[in-house]
């Protein structure tokens, strides 16, 4: 039940293609510093 809950929460960054697990806690991709949200 968890793995599946972590799934949604994955968010892949547009500009670099980065999964970012929790992306509510950045403001830019921590890998090519694009904006989102």
């Amino acid at each position: 039940m968890m793995s599946r809950l972590l799934a949604y929460a994955m968010y892949i960054c547009r500009g670099c293609g980065a999964e970012i697990a929790y992306p509510q806690r950045f403001v830019r991709c921590p890998v090519c510093g694009i904006k989102y949200n």
